[in-house]
């Protein structure tokens, strides 16, 4: 049959041919790393967001090496500690000179005291780019972001636990930053209580509050729910 119109309609790519080489993931002691190369010749349709290879018709045909791999690291710096790194990437080279790349740098640095207590600080850098020729792989869009997320959770006093959590990306502006959420939770029969703060902290404002209780010992439950007036 005609492998052009198989490939359009169906939108798989013809392979010929394809060659991978796919080792057995390395550990030593606290690093992994694993690595996948693919090598090969695909016909397959165009991507309508390449205008060169728009441009060469409904189905393109075109050389492509991709490297994928995944390194880890996780180590207890000291007491009660964890940090663990982490690097993801794939990396996709084609015969027509383009290139599309995603990358996912992690580090997170955690600390626990008296039992239930922590505290955690993750960084992110996420970077995705470029254009595919072949529509089969193609890309959803450009990313460049750098969260970087702290966790506090403690419980300051028997069956009462408190938490906030906060992102802020390095990368985008003040206005465009999320919310501080703050969080509160009692467990204490006959209550059940949880409340709920998110504040702005670039514009200073409080955004939402939310709170339910519970008393477990009544025939009929009783829940209030409150919704913040600047929401």
């Amino acid at each position: 049959g005609d492998w052009s119109s198989d490939v359009c309609s169906s939108d798989l790519p013809l392979k010929r041919p394809e060659v991978v080489v796919d080792p057995k993931p390395y550990t030593n002691g606290p690093l992994s790393a694993d690595v996948k190369l693919t090598a090969g010749n695909y016909t397959a349709a165009s991507n309508p967001r390449s205008p060169s290879a728009a441009a060469q018709g409904v189905n393109i045909t075109t050389s492509r090496l991709e490297e994928q791999h995944s390194l880890a690291y996780t180590v207890k710096p000291w007491t009660d500690a964890d940090l663990s790194l982490s690097n993801t990437f794939t990396g996709r080279y084609y015969g027509t000179g383009a290139r599309t790349v995603q990358l996912d740098l992690t580090g997170t640095l955690t600390q626990r005291w008296a039992g239930s207590n922590s505290v955690s600080l993750t960084a992110k850098y996420l970077r995705t780019e470029g254009t595919s020729p072949l529509a089969f792989d193609a890309l959803p869009g450009r990313l460049l972001s750098a969260p970087v997320t702290l966790n506090v959770s403690t419980v300051p006093a028997r069956d009462v636990s408190f938490g906030v959590s906060y992102t802020r990306d390095l990368f985008l502006s003040s206005d465009q930053q999320g919310n501080a959420i703050f969080s509160l939770g009692v467990n204490r029969r006959p209550l059940s209580l949880s409340a709920s703060t998110q504040v702005n902290l670039d514009k200073r404002s409080l955004e939402d509050v939310s709170f339910s209780a519970t008393l477990a010992d009544r025939s009929e439950e009783h829940t209030s729910e409150l919704q913040s007036p600047y929401v």
